[in-house]
């Protein structure tokens, strides 16, 4: 390991930012990119002279481009309450359809949650795996050891620490076991950040929650969650299944928009079809756009992304990636923990 890429996985250890350094280039700012058209599909040949990039109102040019393939690490998080019993066939399929389009290095884990949260072990890139894994969550299979509770400052940590056992886990976790029926979003969603953020080898950390309904057991709430998935570098794509109420235009959505991610309400198996086929791709063509800011990385900044192509808009998150004689490699690490505020432009 290089001197440089020693002192970074420091500054991560510690202060959880990460810092590009590089003997011989300035301080370069990493933005990831998709451009989507008027009609909803993504533009798959971006090129840099489609993009213009400002920083506090002055044009700055674009020093690197980059649309190497990155893998994906997905957290996929199911509500189980008994109002989506009906979707499971439809779940099943649209996870099946996304984690068939996997590329090399690309994985998922997945969680559900009613009252609770609840994850699997461990990340797979297998498909058979993930469904696998995913029938476990919507049985809730958590009795033999195959789904475990989710940490979360819900837990009454005092009561955790005088008992042994998942049945005396906490008086709110015990409350929560007696309304089995429930549904814990934003719990869920916690989750399922915490979740994608542990994959730690690639910038493109994405949660999918899929749910009908309204929230009404949470600790958390929409505004903790976004603060979590930006601090953490995930993305949030909210959908929302059949039978929804109340959240298709407003928290679920405002949850995705927030992170740079998606949202879609659902009303038939078609339209899921297209939905995850639509993720699928933008979670591939995302582009890597690097320029040197203007002024001090210390200062404050906004960043606009434009596009010269007609009628279509850019999606961005801003990254820090690791450099590798001037160039980022594929192992970056995603922050918000910076003094830049993004605004998404089109033409």
């Amino acid at each position: 390991m290089n001197r440089n890429l020693a002192v970074v996985l420091s500054l991560i250890a510690s202060a959880g930012v990460l810092v590009e350094l590089s003997a011989q280039a300035a301080p370069t700012t990493w933005l990831s990119v998709n451009v989507m058209q008027a009609d909803g599909r993504l533009v798959t040949t971006l090129t840099a002279a489609d993009l213009e990039v400002e920083d506090n109102g002055e044009k700055r040019e674009i020093s690197s481009f980059q649309n190497d393939p990155i893998p994906v690490a997905l957290a996929i998080m199911v509500d189980v309450s008994s109002s989506m019993e009906s979707n499971y066939g439809l779940v099943r399929r649209a996870v099946s359809a996304l984690t068939s389009n996997f590329k090399p290095g690309d994985r998922a884990i997945v969680g559900s949650f009613d009252a609770l949260p609840w994850i699997s072990d461990r990340f797979s890139a297998r498909p058979e795996e993930i469904m696998r894994m995913l029938s476990s969550a919507m049985s809730l299979n958590a009795v033999s050891g195959t789904l475990a509770l989710c940490d979360g400052d819900w837990i009454d940590r005092a009561a955790a620490n005088r008992f042994s056992g998942r049945s005396q886990f906490g008086t709110e976790f015990r409350r929560r076991q007696a309304v089995h029926g429930g549904s814990a979003i934003w719990d869920g969603a916690a989750c399922g950040v915490h979740a994608a953020a542990s994959d730690g080898e690639t910038p493109r950390r994405i949660l999918l929650l899929l749910t009908d309904g309204q929230d009404t057991m949470s600790f958390e709430n929409v505004s903790k969650v976004v603060e979590r998935a930006k601090r953490l570098g995930v993305m949030i794509y909210g959908i929302s299944l059949i039978g929804g109420f109340g959240v298709n235009g407003g928290d679920l959505r405002a949850l995705a928009e927030q992170t740079g991610g998606g949202y879609f309400h659902l009303t038939g198996e078609q339209q899921v079809a297209d939905a995850f086929a639509r993720i699928s791709d933008e979670l591939r063509y995302q582009f890597v756009v690097g320029f040197s800011p203007n002024g001090t990385a210390n200062a404050g900044h906004k960043i606009v992304v434009r596009t010269r192509i007609p009628n279509a808009t850019v999606q961005f998150r801003q990254v820090t990636m690791d450099v590798t004689n001037g160039r980022p490699i594929g192992n970056a690490i995603a922050v918000v923990d910076s003094p830049y505020e993004v605004a998404v432009a089109g033409t």
